[in-house]
């Protein structure tokens, strides 16, 4: 009976749980912009040297 009950252990769970395990969702909008602004600065950065170059 115990291996039983284990078998149907997942299926009790709800799907909103399961996607909840991934750390990416977890990400608020202070993650999303501070993201943004680091790949930003980078690619001012890329611009910048280029134009230094010339």
């Amino acid at each position: 009976m115990t291996t039983h009950s284990l078998t149907h252990e997942g299926a009790r769970r709800s799907p909103a749980r399961l996607v909840r395990r991934n750390g990416l969702l977890q990400l608020g909008w202070s993650h999303f912009w501070f993201l943004i602004s680091i790949l930003g600065g980078m690619l001012a950065l890329v611009v910048l040297v280029i134009f230094a170059l010339r």
